[in-house]
């Protein structure tokens, strides 16, 4: 038995089909646009700003100590981050907020200026800018 053709029915499909092509056909050439011009963009438009904890160890790598005598046994070492104070005693070296850890070479020095005394640490802030070990 042959059945009846709808000529506007098959063509109303076949433009469906043809729509769906094109769409995933502008979709594609979009997709790789897109990529070529990323690609062509300078990095530095993506670029993020430094994190403040990166900016304050690179500064404190570069500081410079200095120790500035208060009274009798107390003193100030003063550059790295901040400052920190080191009560000296028969038992060592006692230091309050011992600083960044990028400075430690530095600081040795500093403290080693001092007396050459153990050194004993009492952070106040103990996370604030990662762990420091004497």
């Amino acid at each position: 038995m042959l059945q009846s053709v709808n000529f506007q029915e098959v063509k109303a499909i076949n433009q469906k089909q043809q729509s769906v092509k094109l769409r995933r056909s502008l979709h594609l050439v979009f997709k790789l646009l897109a990529v070529l011009v990323a690609g062509f963009v300078p990095a530095y438009l993506f670029a993020q700003a430094k994190s403040p904890v990166i900016q304050i160890n690179e500064a404190a790598a570069r500081a410079e100590i200095t120790v500035q005598p208060l009274r009798g046994n107390i003193s100030v070492l003063m550059g790295s981050g901040g400052n920190i104070t080191v009560l000296t005693g028969p038992e060592g070296k006692l230091l309050i907020d011992a600083g960044i850890a990028v400075s430690r070479p530095r600081l040795q020095a500093a403290l080693d200026g001092i007396t050459k005394a153990p050194i004993k640490v009492l952070n106040q802030y103990p996370l604030a800018l990662g762990p420091y070990r004497w």
